[in-house]
């Protein structure tokens, strides 16, 4: 079992993964077979026949980090294609499996940028930019936040560098 999580929420991790499966295994079995609670059903046995009962989780946070189940994974991606890769050129496993695991990550890495940008994007579409906690602190702090809550709203709304977020910029006087 494979489940890819982006890390939105904070304290989400890929243990609680496998508590979940295996939670929702039970409640499965108890609603759909019978199961008394305590017991194990049909769905749960089921699940803790791969791995262990274990739920491999690849799981990638906003900032690219990865899990090492991620890491795993590409792993075993730039293993096969350095495999293949091997088999129709005099190259060393080594060299093309480093080659293919940098290329495997590359991508990996730009489309996970690529969906945690449209979920920051729908977040700050439905709510406005609420990333920052009310006012709490001294009042620098409060400055503060209120100050990088202004500069969030500005990328929010012009981009980095004055654009769009289709990355085009929209002001002609700059390109």
């Amino acid at each position: 079992f494979f489940y890819l999580v982006l890390l939105h929420r904070r304290g989400r991790s890929k243990c609680s993964v496998t508590d979940e499966y295996t939670n929702h295994a039970k409640r499965l079995d108890q609603k759909y077979n019978g199961t008394p609670v305590g017991t194990r059903g049909p769905t749960e046995a089921k699940l803790r026949e791969f791995n262990e009962g274990h739920v491999c989780a690849p799981t990638v946070g906003p900032a690219g980090e990865v899990s090492s189940h991620m890491e795993m994974l590409l792993d075993h991606i730039a293993g096969e294609a350095a495999y293949t890769h091997c088999g129709h050129y005099d190259v060393n496993i080594k060299e093309a499996h480093n080659l293919h695991l940098q290329r495997v990550r590359r991508k990996v890495c730009h489309n996970v940028h690529r969906g945690w940008a449209v979920v920051l994007e729908q977040s700050l579409q439905a709510h406005g930019p609420i990333f920052y906690a009310s006012p709490a602190g001294t009042p620098q702090e409060d400055a503060e936040a209120e100050e990088q809550m202004d500069f969030d709203a500005h990328i929010f709304e012009h981009g980095v560098d004055g654009g769009d977020f289709t990355g085009h910029n929209s002001d002609p006087s700059r390109s």
